[in-house]
């Protein structure tokens, strides 16, 4: 059984009329949350078209890639900071979050006592 979901992250080519539909899930728009798809027109079905479709979805596929993983030097510890610099929280949640983002992150297991 496919999940609805995997067919939208895989993207899809269909026939309308004489060209090809390319179409790829690529996020949801943060202010109205409705879905957003990246999608081409590709004049022609035969091989050629065909490939040219399976191209360019692998081209969407990069881009939504690429999009979605932020391309930073930065650590997490610095990002945090900076957000806890300027974010407005009461001063218990702010002494909490820094308490939590100071812990270790591997701490030690039961078994190595």
């Amino acid at each position: 059984m496919v999940r609805a979901n995997a067919a939208r992250s895989r993207g899809s080519i269909r026939q309308r009329g004489g060209s090809l539909q390319v179409r790829l899930f690529s996020g949801r728009d943060p202010v109205t949350g409705k879905d957003i798809y990246l999608t081409a027109s590709i004049k022609g079905t035969d091989k050629a078209a065909q490939r040219k479709a399976k191209d360019k979805l692998a081209e969407f596929r990069a881009q939504v890639i690429n999009q979605r993983s932020a391309s930073t030097s930065v650590t997490l510890s610095y990002a945090l900071d900076e957000w806890l610099r300027v974010t407005e929280i009461e001063d218990s949640t702010r002494k909490t979050y820094v308490a939590t983002s100071s812990a270790p992150s591997n701490p030690p297991s039961a078994t190595s006592r």
